[in-house]
């Protein structure tokens, strides 16, 4: 598993947590909200190559691998990781100011 995943990048976070009354929504953590559940956690994982190949007993089966939530399941070691090298594209003009 990499050192370094990722760098000068904020955490994943949900930013939209409903609360019955805006004083609380102003003054709790988001935790504290009636409608809060953290996914975060010990996930079972299966992958397949297309959806068409899962069946019902599958889902059932106990042949499931533990992954971790949140999660990367390429670094996780299922799939392969998908890099790139190439600088994005810009579709903005290109603007100068004058100082």
């Amino acid at each position: 598993m990499p050192q370094l995943p990722s760098l000068n990048k904020l955490p994943a976070r949900a930013t939209l947590i409903p609360y019955p009354l805006t004083s609380d929504a102003l003054t709790l953590e988001r935790e504290q909200s009636l409608w809060f559940i953290s996914l975060n956690g010990q996930w079972e994982f299966k992958i397949k190559p297309r959806p068409e190949d899962v069946t019902c007993a599958e889902l059932s089966a106990d042949d499931w691998s533990p992954i971790a939530v949140p999660g990367n399941w390429t670094m996780q070691g299922f799939g392969r990781p998908h890099y790139t090298n190439a600088p994005a594209v810009s579709t903005r003009p290109v603007t100068r100011t004058s100082g």
